[in-house]
């Protein structure tokens, strides 16, 4: 059986700031693969102030075993005071699980 996969779900500030974020995540095989969706407008309350945001959004794939390591690098190197790691178990087609299993052995 393969692997079990995880999708981080990864708002962010710019496609500069999520370019670079999936970049050095590939690099250190933290993740297999990025996907940076266009911008949108996230809506919420900060600091007791309501926010209308312009935002990019991440999504990572990675393995189980990464998520510890992979959320605190992501809280390193995000540019948010709180970022938004929000990781969901995923269920992939064989070929892709190991694909990702493959990309992240070092």
């Amino acid at each position: 059986m393969a692997e079990e996969l995880q999708l981080l779900y990864v708002p962010v500030p710019n496609e500069g700031c999520g370019a670079e974020l999936a970049r050095t995540l590939l690099a250190e095989k933290r993740i297999a693969c990025a996907n940076l969706l266009p911008p949108h407008r996230s809506f919420y309350r900060w600091e007791g102030k309501f926010c209308d945001e312009s935002e990019q959004l991440l999504l990572l794939k990675s393995s189980a075993d990464q998520l510890e390591a992979l959320s605190q690098r992501i809280e390193e190197l995000h540019p948010y005071d709180c970022p938004c790691v929000l990781q969901l178990p995923v269920q992939a087609n064989e070929l892709f699980a190991n694909w990702v299993s493959g990309e992240l052995k070092a």
